[in-house]
């Protein structure tokens, strides 16, 4: 017996166990692409904060001059040899070329400013010197033995990471403790980072959000601080904070920002109403910078020539797009790969064996709609032990879809299962907590079938009014009924009017009936 579908148009006369049968197959006049990407499981595969952890690999130290501030060491009114020596230090903030200059001439009475400066220039190669990882590190060391704060911080990012240096994290973590004690607050932001990640310490969130909030400024705080508070990790959630945060950090040029910020427009949020349009220019810069998760939205609005350049599909720069971030394991790369394969699209020839094993793969890297996809796919194939396995899999995961369809398993009886209907009802109404139509859909006609035995109205209409609203056409009839005959307790018979109106759009002969009954066409 195949699985359901919410989305397949039957008589509402129709017997519940044939209902039951026939929901899950693809309806004959929808892309395959459409009914699986837009499912209300696919917000919930992108998780912000786990997207940050996969894209946010520390490549490299700190390599720009953005922190190189004008402040006075000594203060007051220079007059002299201070005088000249703050004149050559903006002069060398200006012009790369007397960076090493300056620091050389005035690099020991300066408090470590002209020290951090050289390690800067032998980091990005770009004062006149070749890039030297080894002079940095000498030069940065110099500076932290005088005092200057951000020389700490980049020493203790080069023993974070390794870099140059023996990684020691718990080292790390104390050179970015006395530098921000020293008044660094970029050594905040890595404080933030290190809990949020996990990095020298156990996890904690709560202690990131308080690092993060000293770190002022910092584009790279306030993405993580969007993220935060968007999953609510480390306290309450709040989506105005995430949007706030996350537009900081991308209007800053925050790359990762960027890309938080146009995947928040893309699927919106309680606080953000999705914006395609908005999202595409943080989406494209950070994307053609290789963020795959970026990478992979982009492809999608390429896919459907959706604000991109002349306005139509371009399915060959799609497919490029998907290739390269499922190059570097993206779940939802590979998950749309493999229904682009599995269906023939983007220019592929349909081969359902080539999909199944990058679904796969996407289902290895994490994705939910995958397991569910998969789930089907081997169902229909008449191998239940594998849609067992890997519904096992999607109901762990917590999807949806997932729970629905243990649901019918449940209620029918396959996959080894014995048919348990009360059971059965358990997962439907896990899947309909999480806003699955299909799930309410079913609810609606067990309660006002009365497959338990009893007949409840006021259940079955509230599913029924819930799954219309959401599109189910098959709902439209009973929401119809409910509302005219009184079912869930309120007569409303031009709203009732109106319902079999869409049912009998739909193709619903049994509303048609009801239209000629009522005297209306």
């Amino acid at each position: 017996m195949p699985l359901s579908n919410p989305h397949t148009a039957r008589s509402a006369g129709a017997a519940l166990l044939a209902l039951c049968a026939s929901l899950y197959a693809l309806p004959a006049n929808a892309q395959p692409v459409e009914v699986w990407r837009n499912n209300s499981d696919w917000r919930q595969s992108n998780h912000l904060w786990r997207n940050y952890n996969q894209s946010r690999q520390p490549q490299a130290l700190i390599t720009d001059l953005s922190f190189l501030r004008l402040d006075t060491a000594e203060g007051g009114d220079l007059r002299g040899e201070a005088w000249q020596r703050e004149a050559d230090y903006r002069a060398a903030l200006a012009d790369p070329r007397k960076r090493l200059a300056y620091a050389r001439q005035h690099g020991a009475k300066d408090k470590g400013r002209g020290h951090y400066m050289t390690a800067a220039c032998y980091l990005q190669g770009d004062c006149g010197e070749p890039a030297d990882l080894a002079q940095a590190l000498a030069a940065a060391r110099r500076g932290a033995e005088a005092g200057h704060a951000r020389s700490m911080t980049l020493l203790a990012e080069a023993q974070m990471l390794g870099r140059g240096v023996p990684a020691n994290p718990a080292q790390a973590l104390q050179g970015f403790r006395r530098a921000a004690e020293a008044g660094d607050r970029r050594a905040w932001f890595k404080l933030g980072q290190s809990a949020f990640r996990g990095q020298g310490m156990p996890q904690d969130f709560a202690q990131a959000r308080e690092w993060l909030q000293k770190a002022g400024d910092d584009p790279e705080a306030w993405g993580l601080l969007g993220v935060l508070h968007g999953r609510g990790l480390g306290g309450p959630e709040d989506a105005a904070l995430e949007a706030r945060y996350l537009r900081q950090a991308a209007e800053a040029g925050d790359l990762l920002g960027r890309a938080q910020y146009g995947e928040l427009l893309f699927h919106g949020s309680d606080e953000v109403e999705p914006d395609l349009a908005a999202a595409r220019p943080h989406l494209q810069a950070a994307a053609e910078a290789g963020l795959a998760s970026s990478m992979a939205l982009w492809a999608d609005l390429l896919r459907k020539g959706e604000h991109v350049a002349g306005g139509s599909p371009q399915p060959a720069q799609a497919r490029a797009m998907l290739e390269a971030a499922a190059a570097q394991g993206n779940d939802g790369a590979l998950f749309d790969l493999g229904l682009a394969q599995a269906t023939g699209q983007l220019g592929y020839t349909a081969d359902a064996e080539a999909g199944r094993r990058l679904m796969a793969k996407a289902a290895d890297a994490g994705s939910r709609p995958a397991l569910d996809w998969l789930t089907h796919h081997h169902h229909s194939a008449g191998q239940g032990i594998e849609a067992r396995r890997y519904n096992d899999k999607a109901v762990l995961a917590g999807t949806a879809r997932g729970y629905f369809n243990r649901g019918m398993a449940e209620l029918e009886g396959f996959w080894g299962l014995a048919a348990d209907q009360p059971t059965a009802v358990g997962w439907f109404q896990k899947s309909a907590v999480l806003g699955y139509i299909g799930a309410h859909q079913k609810l609606a006609e067990i309660f006002l079938v009365g497959l338990l035995g009893q007949k409840d109205g006021v259940t079955g209409c509230f599913h029924a009014q819930v799954a219309a609203a959401g599109g189910s056409k098959d709902a439209y009839l009973w929401a119809g009924q409910c509302l005219e005959h009184g079912l869930g307790g309120r007569v409303d018979k031009a709203q009732a009017l109106q319902w079999y109106r869409r049912a009998a759009a739909a193709g619903s002969e049994s509303a048609q009936r009801q239209l000629t009954r009522l005297g209306v066409r």
